[in-house]
Formats: structure tokens, sequence, C-alpha cells
């Protein structure tokens, strides 16, 4: 068997078989009245054919330089805009859907194992936290730096109420350090924002280390470096 890698793809059937196209259209229509995407012209729930006004611009994959601040005002927009989906996310339960499917195509490696028993381990604390409108596939080809400089969410086919720091860490899927900025732009603008994310994430770390940090951020609230001084702890990775 394979390792799976680059060369593996899923097949359109077993693609389908992780969207429900329903509750796509319904999740799109939210996210267009949050002035966050372009309007939708023509659905085929059956067959998955959508068509969208043309968002003149480019997808953020296309684009070596981008503004984490505009993403981290994106997202936010999402997240705060207090409207829900009709479903959770359920990272868990994809996770273990994902890895049938995966395991189908491919023997999986023995990193995906290492990652896995982290999060397991954490299942618990994570299943806790508050969940909000989330994107959860807010990597750079999702997102679009229009011609008026705005920035847009494209393909809702995982939309579902989450933590809102998956859409985060989805932003970091290529480079983990565009994550970090998206994060520390968003604890500069919501100081807030950060001061919970670092008290609800206590249990998950020494208490030594969990009062390091808070001092840490609270002392430089209004400068620069939150999001390397983080990266360096890794208590958030």
């Amino acid at each position: 068997m394979n390792k799976l890698g680059d060369e593996s793809v899923l097949s359109t059937k077993q693609i389908e078989s992780l969207v429900n196209r329903e509750k796509e259209k319904k999740d799109q229509d939210i996210i267009y009245s949050l002035g966050i995407t372009s309007k939708n012209i023509y659905f085929d729930t059956k067959r998955g054919i959508k068509i969208n006004e043309f968002i003149k611009g480019d997808s953020l994959n296309n684009i070596d330089e981008y503004e984490p601040k505009k993403v981290a005002n994106l997202l936010k927009k999402l997240h705060e805009s207090k409207i829900l989906s009709s479903e959770d996310y359920l990272p868990f339960n994809r996770l273990l859907k994902y890895k049938k499917e995966a395991l189908e195509v491919a023997e999986l490696v023995e990193d995906y194992y290492k990652l896995e028993k982290v999060l397991l381990d954490n299942k618990e604390f994570l299943e806790k936290q508050k969940k909000v409108l989330s994107h959860n596939d807010a990597q750079r080809s999702n997102v679009v730096k229009g011609n008026d400089n705005e920035y847009y969410l494209i393909d809702f086919e995982f939309v579902g109420n989450n933590d809102e720091i998956y859409d985060i860490a989805c932003f970091g899927n290529g480079l983990v350090e565009e994550g970090y900025e998206v994060f520390e732009s968003l604890c500069h603008e919501d100081p807030l924002f950060a001061l919970n994310f670092i008290e609800n994430r206590k249990s998950m770390m020494p208490e030594e280390k969990y009062e390091s940090i808070k001092d840490a951020y609270i002392f430089e609230v209004s400068s620069p470096g939150l999001g390397r001084s983080l990266k360096k702890d890794r208590h958030f990775e």
C-alpha cells in the first residue's frame, strides 16, 4: 500500500460523502448577508454545481504578500456575527471519517498518528470551547483579495459552528508563521480576545508557564511580538 502524500487524491464520490450541499447553500447565504463573499446566483444542490458573482481580484494563494490585519478582520466579522449554522462542525467526528476515507486510498504516515494522539489527548478540553460560525477551511486559497483592496471568503463546503481558533489554524496550513501573524493581529485589535484565549487554555500548560505568558501579554499589549512570543513557547501549536 502506498503512503498518503501529494500524489494521492480522493474520488469525487468520496468528497461528496463529506459535504451536505443543502446546508452549504444556506451557510453561503448567511455569509453573503455579512458582506464578506459574493452573491450566489445558481446552486444545484444535487450535483454540487454553483455559480457566484465574480470577485475581481485574486486568491491569496497567488499573492506573495498579504495583510494579516485584513485576514483577522475578515474572520472576526464571521466569528462575531452571532449567527450560527444549523450544525456544528464536529472536528473529531470528521477526523475519524477522514481517516477512514484516507485509509481506503493509502497507508498513513507515522507523523499523522503522533498528531492524532495530541488531538485526542486534548479532546475533552477542546470540545468545551465556545462555538461560533466558522469557515473551517480558511486557508489562503479560500481568501480573495479584491481589486477594491478588501478581503473576501469563498468555498463554503465545510462551514459549521466551531472554536474560532480553528480558522486561524487553517490559515496557517501552508506556513505556521502566517497563522501566528493573523492571531497576533487579532490580539492587538482586541485585547480581550487575547486574554480570553490565554485564560481558556490555562489547563493545557504548567501553571508557571501560564502566568508568565499572561504577564508578558499584559505588559506587551500595545507592542508587537505577541505571536512570536507564543510561538517560542510552543504551547499553542
